[in-house]
């Protein structure tokens, strides 16, 4: 009998205005039988005050393991995006910048590390360090 494998638990970052079906892509993934990941759909719609959006998104990315942010050709100048990115880096989250599509001139979200294009195996190995 095979062990179960913890999932670790994941927010995904991307452009909601553009990257749209880059989320449903790896929402999909996740649910696949060997996915070393759950998502935790901690996203939180903006609305003013900009301090307490800020400060639920805080509370909701300390919840989680790794952040996957699915770069698209607008991520690197979208509002929730760089805002998620500099408070994921603020507590410490690890970020995997990628891209899920057919297009490869994305620029990298500041701050986000470099992009590399979607490798499931390289993402689950990752996943599955301690």
């Amino acid at each position: 009998m095979a062990v179960q494998q913890r999932k670790r638990r994941v927010f995904v970052c991307f452009d909601i205005a553009n990257d749209a079906k880059q989320f449903q892509f790896i929402t999909a993934q996740s649910k696949l039988p060997d996915s070393p990941f759950q998502i935790v759909d901690f996203s939180v719609q903006w609305t003013p005050p900009e301090a307490e959006w800020r400060e639920k998104l805080r509370k909701r990315l300390a919840l989680i393991e790794v952040v996957i942010l699915m770069a698209g050709p607008k991520a690197f100048r979208a509002h929730n995006v760089l805002e998620e990115v500099e408070i994921a880096v603020e507590l410490g989250k690890p970020i995997i910048q990628t891209f899920g599509t057919q297009f490869a001139d994305y620029k990298p979200v500041p701050k986000a590390g470099k992009i590399a294009k979607w490798n499931w195996e390289a993402l689950k190995t990752y996943m599955n360090k301690p």
